[in-house]
């Protein structure tokens, strides 16, 4: 009864007129399935795999929480909490950057790859604006947040990018593409201040030992610096152990780009504060 209440309280203060904040833009109409209340995405996580939990309120899915809960995201753990059904939600400004390996024999793939990203994504002056650099013997800045602007800003020349780029026999440090890419994200670089920081890191992160403590801490600096890392493995020999260190939580280690991780990564761009 008492999460009857709570849900229609909730459901009633949704409804109610959005206020976006500055810098954002009112978009809108949801359907009434209920969503997850928005979080801005958590940067800066405990690493490693999560197991099974004392705590009653996380969870993996909707099938673990009562009927009248929804499993969500709330910080860097999924809790079982009651959904909202707000009609409109604000649009929030991504910067999105994508570091990825270009080697010959994975890059038909990891090309496939950042196709789908781009095309699932609203690139936009006010929406999702992209950066890209190359894992390679010398990592290279391909595009920029503030390179395309007004009507350069569309998806067609972000995938231009990605059409003209030739593979490299052989990859390159993680670690130096890394602490690279920690740079796309400033503002001296095009990088937005209100803007949430995502960066995609598609490798298999397959790498000798003693580089292995350096992209730690590069991966480290960069979600200090509210960066959410999340990486993406790119074949079957990928180092599972590698990618959970890097990304900000094992929440966000994805065996490739599916239709789940499409989703939560357009959702990033969706508030309702």
């Amino acid at each position: 009864m008492m999460n009857m209440i709570v849900l229609v309280l909730v459901t009633l203060l949704a409804v109610r007129s959005v206020h976006c904040q500055e810098g954002n833009s009112l978009q809108g109409i949801r359907g009434t399935d209920g969503d997850c209340p928005y979080q801005r995405p958590e940067a800066n996580c405990q690493q490693g795999l999560r197991f099974s939990s004392d705590d009653d309120s996380e969870c993996f899915s909707d099938d673990e929480c009562l009927p009248s809960l929804k499993c969500c995201l709330q910080g860097c753990a999924s809790r079982c909490v009651a959904p909202v059904y707000y009609r409109r939600w604000c649009s929030v400004p991504v910067d999105l950057g994508i570091l990825f390996e270009t080697q010959a024999a994975t890059w038909p793939k990891v090309k496939k790859m950042i196709n789908k990203v781009i095309h699932r994504m609203s690139i936009t002056n006010d929406g999702t604006h992209f950066a890209m650099r190359s894992i390679a013997e010398r990592s290279q800045l391909l595009l920029a947040f503030d390179e395309l602007r007004d009507r350069q800003m569309n998806r067609f020349n972000v995938l231009r990018v990605i059409k003209a780029l030739a593979p490299q026999k052989r990859t390159g440090r993680i670690s130096t593409a890394l602490e690279a890419a920690k740079e796309m994200f400033n503002q001296t670089n095009g990088a937005r201040e209100n803007a949430i920081k995502v960066l995609l890191v598609l490798t298999d992160a397959n790498m000798d030992s003693d580089d292995s403590s350096v992209v730690n801490a590069a991966s480290k600096s960069l979600r200090e610096s509210g960066i959410l890392v999340q990486t993406v493995g790119v074949t079957l020999d990928m180092n599972l152990m590698q990618l959970v260190d890097m990304a900000t939580s094992d929440l966000y280690v994805w065996p490739g780009v599916d239709t789940e991780m499409l989703w939560l990564l357009k959702k990033t761009g969706k508030s309702t504060m």
